[in-house]
């Protein structure tokens, strides 16, 4: 449970600080891939 959490939060971080604009694409890409995993 912890892992899952630990890695959106990161991913989501270095999203953001990576591409502030793209941020809704690359959240949508996130999105999609949890779905996935879930």
């Amino acid at each position: 449970m912890s892992m899952p959490k630990s890695h959106c939060g990161v991913l989501f971080f270095y999203d953001i600080g990576k591409a502030r604009k793209e941020m809704r694409k690359r959240i949508s890409a996130i999105i999609m891939t949890l779905f996935m995993v879930f």
